[in-house]
């Protein structure tokens, strides 16, 4: 895969990258690997073996990078994924949500690239006859107003947006003033875990857990809010 500042270049032209893009898109990405791994070694420790993630468009370096990583951590839990992709439009995300469920083996959990994405995939869940969390489990990134005002709360990726637009800004005007070096370190994303995530039916977190890959190198050790609810056999 090429890298962001390949990305750039081809798409933004070489010197405006090497000036300016290249080291505001590394800022923005130092964390998101870190932070959808979390997501699915989360969902995974409550018992989910059947994950998809609902991305943006797939172009985006930052897209691009949380699907390498939702891969990655798919194939090193041993469990059965797929992501399908949109261009962030509730409209797309409404059709990819809805294709995913109607197949006859659908996940049992969907992390989503936004918040509003994860807000239309639980209505066209709720829609369809999911009960969400008891049938599905759904993860949004973001985690605006919009994920804790709809019924239930969104399980969402939180992250502080205006701290990251103040260090772009900030990193902006050292690299022209030319004063910028090496990296940028930003603060990760952290996962607030809501009333959308629960263990799938019939499953015990514990011997789920018990059950991951032995020499997984991510072992989870975390717990729902829901996670201690009776388990519907």
């Amino acid at each position: 895969m090429a890298s962001a500042a390949d990305w750039y270049r081809a798409n933004y032209g070489r010197q405006m990258a090497d000036t300016i893009a290249i080291p505001l898109v590394e800022a923005w990405s130092v964390f998101t690997h870190l932070t959808e791994d979390q997501a699915v070694q989360y969902l995974a420790a409550l018992g989910h073996r059947r994950i998809a993630r609902v991305s943006g468009v797939a172009e985006f370096v930052h897209t691009a990078a949380r699907t390498r990583a939702f891969r990655e951590t798919v194939d090193a839990l041993g469990l059965e994924a797929e992501v399908v992709v949109t261009d962030y439009t509730p409209e797309s995300g409404a059709r990819e949500t809805r294709r995913l469920l109607s197949s006859p083996t659908p996940p049992t959990a969907i992390v989503f690239d936004s918040d509003l994405l994860a807000v239309t995939g639980l209505g066209v869940a709720q829609q369809m006859g999911f009960d969400v969390p008891d049938d599905l489990s759904l993860i949004g990134w973001d985690d605006s107003l919009i994920s804790r005002v709809v019924h239930p709360p969104l399980t969402a990726i939180t992250r502080d947006i205006g701290a990251y637009g103040a260090t772009a800004a900030s990193h902006l005007l050292q690299v022209i003033e030319g004063e910028a070096e090496g990296d940028i370190e930003v603060p990760r994303g952290e996962l607030t875990p809501r009333g959308s995530t629960a263990p799938p039916r019939g499953v015990d977190p514990a011997k789920a857990r018990a059950a991951l890959i032995p020499d997984d190198p991510v072992r989870v050790a975390v717990r729902s809010v829901r996670e201690t609810r009776p388990l519907n056999m």
